[in-house]
């Protein structure tokens, strides 16, 4: 994680856009308004170290079993909600996750500069940085309560 001053030497100025010291900025308010980023200011970030929210997630099974005319068989229903908490109240059970992308700097919005590959004076790779807001994400998905029944027979 760059200093404060060392920021500036990984951007350049965008052509009819942003200037290197105005990314650099933006970037250095990204990093300030994170807790752990703003921590490791010139270290390296720790592997695993930077976390997502806390995921909160109850399951519920419910089942019967239906005996089949004492035959020592039945019949089993059942039903599962996954992610009871989510049906219980709609901002609990939301899943967080950090998206595994090709590049481990996108989800702190750092682009790098690929084609053609740059570099400033002293070798400092080039990126453009747009503000990614939260670096994770929520898993809409999984964050739903669902249900699934069934029926089982057993013989």
């Amino acid at each position: 994680i760059p200093t404060q001053e060392e920021a500036v030497n990984y951007f350049k100025d965008i052509p009819g856009g942003r200037t290197a010291q105005q990314q650099a900025q933006a970037f250095n308010a990204f990093i300030d308004g994170n807790e752990y980023l703003s921590s490791r200011r010139g270290d390296f970030t720790e592997r695993n170290a930077g976390r997502t929210p806390w995921n909160v997630q109850a399951d519920l099974r419910l089942a019967h079993d239906l005996p089949v005319t004492g035959s020592g068989q039945f019949l089993t229903l059942s039903a599962d909600i996954v992610n009871l908490t989510n049906l219980l109240h709609r901002k609990w059970g939301v899943q967080y996750f950090s998206p595994n992308t090709f590049n481990s700097t996108s989800s702190v919005g750092l682009t790098p500069t690929l084609f053609p590959p740059q570099q400033n004076a002293g070798n400092w790779p080039v990126f453009t940085f747009s503000d990614p807001g939260r670096p994770y994400s929520i898993d809409y998905f999984n964050s739903r309560a669902q249900v699934q029944l069934g029926v089982r027979y057993t013989f």
